[in-house]
């Protein structure tokens, strides 16, 4: 597994920033691997990290790598997410969405080793249909969260992936970064024909409660 996600196209060109990729990795996995479960996945809901404030700080330095307590930390938030983009490891929405910095770099991420072509296609009609930057920023955020907890590429996405994701972004706070309750990202995967010819054409006929 460890060979997968250092490879292509996990692999980043600059040797200096593979390297603390690859240690980001490692540090993860080794302190995942002191929980119990058959996958990295079932490590991962083992160890209690979506219910800690922030899952790093469960984290000490000997605990991944047996170093003295002032070394250096591993950018653990790195590794997990290449964990993340390889589909190692799938983190609840609820947790994606309520914890910002698991967003950080993700949809760049996604895009550029999971679906860059349909990334691209769909950055492309923000552009000429004018969207706002924020707008379709958020937009590709949820699109890319839906992905990292549900596996898969854009086209994998289902009605009820959209209609869950609606249902959690509706009990968070409205200032929460990255949650704002906008259907442009139902519209975007409409428009590109992911959610099937029979899918309401908008947010509010998912979920609309009238």
């Amino acid at each position: 597994m460890f060979a997968r996600v250092s490879a292509a196209p996990f692999r980043l060109e600059t040797p200096r920033s593979q390297r603390q990729r690859e240690a980001g990795v490692l540090a993860v996995l080794g302190w995942l691997s002191a929980f119990p479960g058959e996958t990295w996945q079932q490590c991962w809901e083992a160890s209690g990290a979506e219910a800690a404030g922030d899952w790093r700080e469960l984290i000490s330095t000997e605990a991944i790598s047996g170093c003295p307590s002032d070394a250096p930390t591993p950018p653990l938030s790195v590794g997990l997410l290449v964990l993340i983009c390889a589909d190692v490891i799938r983190p609840s929405l609820r947790w994606l969405l309520s914890f910002a910095p698991a967003r950080k770099s993700l949809t760049r991420e996604m895009a550029r080793t999971r679906d860059t072509k349909v990334f691209s296609v769909m950055d492309h009609t923000c552009v000429t249909e004018q969207v706002g930057l924020l707008a379709s920023q958020r937009a590709m955020i949820h699109i890319s969260v839906i992905m990292a907890a549900k596996g898969g590429r854009v086209a994998d996405i289902e009605v009820g992936d959209c209609v869950e994701l609606a249902e959690i972004t509706a009990t968070l706070p409205k200032d929460s970064h990255g949650t704002v309750r906008s259907p442009l990202f139902c519209q975007l995967l409409l428009r590109q024909g992911v959610l099937g010819k029979d899918a309401p054409a908008a947010l509010a006929m998912f979920c609309g409660r009238g």
